[in-house]
């Protein structure tokens, strides 16, 4: 158990850190002389940008990581221990207290704990940071917030301004030096990209920064102004603003005045309906979309089509966040001017109406959510769920506390579903705990927040929890007359029951609920329900029974259009396959449904996956596979609160020990600890691949087959320090590193200088500024487009911190010769080819090259980016290579009879090439040759749907002849393979 890597915790910027340079030497400073730092000041200064550079400068110090708490959308004091151990990757455990959990993990650890915005739960960080200082030697905590946490020990450190220039009179270079002046000019250009600092107008800007103290909440403010206010007019009106609002209190400091007169000035800028509608953002929590603005703070004075004017103004102001998330808008106030514009909300004695309005919102949303969790578009649904999990919270503590607990029983019965499949298991059980015992539920209410609460308890595997919670519901709902709900809670008594042994009861019930559920035409859950019928028969050893069952299960889920439920079926078919020793199948099916059940939103099913696939890779005898497997799994289900249920727990347990009795101490450790330390996709790509393959490499470093191969253990090596400068993977999700050092989330302030160096990367010989223009901004003026690139090459410069790696050589713009870079793109292009021309020329090793060089392909070429169009031909190409590297390596596994490792390969080309009908012919040979002749049928019936589906069209007639040949047994399986 490890505390997540700074990488993973720390929260990516979007904007330049400027200056501070000294501030955060000293901070570094101190956190090496006490064990709790809090860094305090006025809302604005600069707390939380401060604390998490010198976090990420001093992240190498600390072997188990830096963990960043973010403490802002929290409301509840009850939540902070559950948002510390999310951050740090602690898994709750069934039954104990998770504070008791979180000082056990961590009592041997080495770990910088950061919460972030603590003003508003003072008490519970400081009693919290106390307990996590004395029952854990190793932590230290570097706190931010308005006031001391009031702890023995800590060192409280008042944040400053931002350095000033030396008065009016300082002349420009000395005036463009001061860092308050550098954080006026960055962020003036991000509102008006053609601002300049100038002779003429630095004695306003410098004015400007020293009148505001240097604070950088309130110049960043000012500076936003510049799109339609000069420098002068800006200082101007501040100084009129200043003479207006000095009347606070007098005990407050100075940098605490200015910052509510530059926040009295800038919310007396906006417009009536304006300040309206900022005053009732405020009752968002971590964000909000356009539709939610628009249905929340709408009415009186400000009519639901202005909403999205407005909201535009108040982004242009630098009063609201807007950035892209899931192809839509999303917008969030930073956090202290929602603190701001919420106490101008209850002044005006109008927060309570406008929580509400929030709560129904979310409510209305989350009723909307729920029965489409259940259908093709649970997937998406539980996506959109998950971003509002902040708000939802919110909403569920404004129901309560406002004495709504119909509303808050409601929200929480309607979320069940959604904290069930995401994980969300202990926080979903205490929400329903408190509405249920707020009284006054409508029955109906009760007897849903009843069902979800024992789903919950269920997969917790509290089952002494789970049980009473569920018969009350039951009750509830045979008085109700609920028949299609009673079958859905007779199904969840039997889940429990089954998880703990009680076969004959788990069969009684699902025999009941059965008849219950078709007769109200619930097909969803009457197929879950067919599904765990099959278990029990799989329990009792009636493997035809259960194939059945899940078969039919299966189909169902595929005319429904539910891949959650179909890789459930495939999953349950790869158990069946397991008890029968027919584990190369069982592995297969597995692979199978994990992308489904993902697709489907369904996590806590997906890590039961990679259990199955430990105890997979154990029983072949893939030991150092599995351990990672077994590590990876326990870790995922761990921090859900979970664990392999008891009836399955002995053979689990079983194939554990012989995995770590056949690896020996020290290998399985390694390998157990690998896994541990995968994120869950991470994890997920590791189980898909097929076992042995040249890209099973752990997924923090490239192939082995690169130049930067693992450095010799022997103490003379100097392998480590032939390391490329520049290491640039952008095949799958773009990673960047420099000296043998992935650089900080927070150096790449933009997305497009990071486009611009695998621009320049692709182009080794360089390009001229017009070239790279018609690439980034092809209908941008030649002056655009000179202003555009010389910003964007600045920008990237200063993220890799060594601006002499990207130079100019007459017009062009390169890589610096000589500079050691290794770019994966290249590296794969050239050994993929060169692969393929080895294998169909024959020559000896061609398989090996081919897997060295397919196991470099991660993903598509900058996945998951926001580039321009330039990038899709060579995304193209190189796709097209991959794909003709898996038909090539298929092929020559098949030439030796290897088909089984043929059919793995082809399943992954037929996952790339979804209606490349040779690629399915292929593993549907390879499968029948294997034996696995009910698998190949599969193939060619999802084939032949998804042609359907697609094209409107049928398989080839070559296609179905050989299907025909495979149903009637006509293909016989081939002997083992040569070795090759």
């Amino acid at each position: 158990m490890s505390a997540t890597r700074t990488a993973d915790s720390l929260p990516v910027q979007l904007t330049s850190f400027v200056g501070r340079e000294s501030e955060v030497a000293e901070v570094r400073r101190l956190l090496g002389s006490t064990r709790l730092l809090t860094l305090t000041g006025a809302g604005g200064s600069g707390k939380t940008r401060l604390a998490l550079e010198a976090a990420a400068q001093a992240a190498g110090e600390y072997p188990h990581g830096v963990a960043w708490v973010e403490l802002a959308p929290v409301q509840s004091p009850d939540l902070i221990p559950r948002q510390v151990a999310a951050a740090l990757g602690v898994r709750e455990e069934g039954g104990r207290p998770l504070v008791d959990v979180l000082l056990e993990v961590l009592r041997e650890r080495s770990v910088l704990v950061v919460l972030d915005n603590c003003e508003h739960l003072v008490e519970a960080c400081a009693r919290l940071a106390e307990l996590l200082l004395r029952g854990c030697p190793g932590v230290k905590v570097l706190a931010t917030s308005r006031e001391a946490l009031g702890v023995a020990g800590e060192r409280a450190w008042l944040v400053p301004g931002l350095a000033l220039p030396g008065g009016e009179g300082a002349g420009l270079e000395d005036a463009a030096g001061a860092a308050a002046v550098r954080l006026f000019v960055e962020r003036a250009r991000d509102s008006a990209p053609d601002f300049r600092l100038t002779a003429a107008n630095v004695p306003a800007v410098a004015r400007i920064c020293q009148r505001l103290d240097g604070l950088p909440l309130a110049i960043e403010l000012a500076a936003a102004r510049v799109r339609v206010l000069t420098p002068e007019q800006i200082a101007e009106r501040l100084g009129d603003a200043f003479r207006l609002l000095t009347g606070g209190r007098r005990t407050a400091v100075p940098r605490q005045q200015t910052l509510r007169a530059t926040m009295d000035w800038s919310y007396g800028l906006l417009s009536g309906r304006e300040q309206k509608l900022l005053e009732r953002l405020s009752v968002f929590a971590g964000g909000f979309t356009i539709d939610a603005a628009e249905a929340v703070c709408a009415g009186e004075e400000v009519e639901p089509f202005e909403v999205l004017d407005l909201l535009s103004a108040l982004v242009d102001k630098s009063l609201v966040a807007m950035q892209e998330q899931g192809g839509a808008a999303r917008c969030r106030l930073l956090e202290t001017v929602r603190q701001y514009a919420g106490e101008r909300l209850r002044q005006a004695g109008e927060e309570e109406r406008w929580r509400r309005r929030h709560l129904e919102h979310f409510l209305a949303l989350a009723e909307e959510a729920e029965p489409r969790l259940t259908g093709p578009e649970q997937g998406r649904w539980l996506a959109r769920l998950e971003a509002e999990h902040d708000n939802f919270r919110t909403a569920l503590r404004t129901g309560l506390e406002t004495g709504d607990a119909e509303a808050a029983a409601r929200l929480a019965g309607a979320l069940a579903r959604y904290w069930q499949q995401h994980g969300h298991l202990g926080e979903g059980r205490q929400w329903l705990a408190e509405a249920l015992s707020a009284g006054g539920l409508r029955e109906q209410t009760r007897a849903k927040a009843l069902l979800g609460a024992g789903n919950l308890a269920t997969r917790q595997r509290d089952y002494a929890a789970s049980r009473p919670l569920l018969e009350e519901s039951e009750a509830l709902y045979r008085a109700l007359d609920d028949r299609r709900m009673t079958g859905r809670v007779l199904n969840s008594l039997g889940l429990a029951a089954a998880d703990q042994g009680d076969f004959a009861r788990a069969e009684a019930l699902y025999e009941q609920a059965l008849p219950l559920l078709r007769e109200a035409g619930d097909r969803w859950f009457a197929a879950m329900v067919l599904n765990n019928l099959g278990t029990t028969a799989l329990r009792r050893r009636d493997f035809a029974r259960a194939e059945a069952l899940y078969g039919e299960r299966l189909a169902l889920a595929r005319e429904m259009g539910d891949p959650a439920g179909a890789g459930n079926a495939l999953n349950n078919l790869a158990a069946t396959a397991y008890e029968q020793g027919d584990f190369h199948r069982a592995g297969g099916l597995v692979r199978e449904s994990l992308p489904l059940t993902l697709e489907g939103g369904n996590v806590f099913m997906a890590l039961l996956s990679l259990a199955h696939l430990a105890k997979v890779a154990s029983a072949t005898g893939d030991d150092e596979r599995a351990a990672r497997l077994f590590g990876a799994a326990e870790a995922r289900l761990a921090a859900v609160g979970s664990h392999v249920t008891p009836v399955d727990r002995e053979a689990y347990e079983h194939a554990r020990a012989a995995t770590r009795a056949r690896l020996g101490e020290a290998a399985w450790e390694r390998g157990w600890r690998e896994g541990q330390a995968l994120r869950l996709e991470q994890a997920v790509e590791f189980a898909l691949a097929p076992a042995h393959a040249a890209g099973d490499v752990p997924a923090d470093r490239p192939p082995a087959s690169s130049v930067l191969a693992e450095a010799s253990s022997d103490a003379g090596s100097d392998a480590a320090a032939a390391a490329p400068a520049l290491v640039v993977r952008a095949l799958g999700p773009l990673e960047i590193a420099t000296e043998g050092e992935p650089l900080a989330p927070d150096a790449w302030t933009h997305a497009r200088p990071r486009e611009l160096l695998v621009f320049l990367l692709g182009h080794p010989q360089g390009r001229t500024r017009e070239q790279v223009g018609l690439a980034f901004w092809p209908d941008a003026s030649a002056a655009q487009v000179k202003n555009s690139f010389h910003v964007l090459l600045h920008r990237l410069r200063r993220s890799l911190g060594r601006p002499d790696w990207i130079v100019q050589e007459g017009e062009r713009y390169r890589i610096a010769p000589g500079l050691e870079v290794w770019f994966d793109a290249a590296v794969f292009e050239r050994e993929a080819a060169a692969a393929l021309r080895d294998a169909r020329s024959g020559a000896a090793g061609a398989e090996q090259k081919l897997r060295a060089a397919l196991g470099l392909y991660r993903g598509d070429f900058l996945e998951g980016e926001a580039v321009g169009d330039w990038h899709l031909e060579v995304h193209d190409r190189l796709r097209r290579l991959y794909v003709d590297g898996l038909s090539a390596l298929g092929g020559l596994l098949m030439e030796r009879g290897d088909f089984a490792g043929a059919a793995d390969v082809f399943e992954r080309l037929v996952r790339r090439e979804e209606l490349g009908e040779d690629a399915h012919r292929r593993l549907m040979l390879c499968l029948a040759r294997a034996g696995q002749r009910d698998r190949a049928l599969r193939v060619y019936e999802r084939l032949r749907a998804l042609l359907r589906q697609e094209l409107d069209a049928e398989p080839e007639a070559e296609t179905a002849a050989l299907a025909e040949e495979i149903r009637h047994g006509r293909l016989a399986a081939s002997p083992e393979p040569q070795p090759g």
